[in-house]
């Protein structure tokens, strides 16, 4: 992967992060922070519901935890 400051910024994305474990979900904050990738995250379904129904938000991408808990 090409790390170089040139790739930054290239692609105009957004990414929605489903993730309740706090240490990955800073990881993952940090990353995007670096690269300049637009992104919101929720700490759980509902939250993730919320975000993609109501808030009418388009995302290129969707990263989730596969083994969230029930809520």
């Amino acid at each position: 992967m090409n790390t170089d400051a040139s790739v930054k910024n290239k692609y105009n994305l957004m990414i929605l992060i489903i993730e309740d474990n706090i240490t990955t979900s800073l990881l993952f904050k940090e990353r995007l922070e670096y690269y300049k990738l637009n992104y919101k995250i929720a700490n759980n379904g509902v939250e993730a519901y919320k975000i993609l129904y109501d808030a009418k938000i388009e995302f290129d991408f969707i990263i989730t935890n596969i083994g969230l808990p029930d809520e």
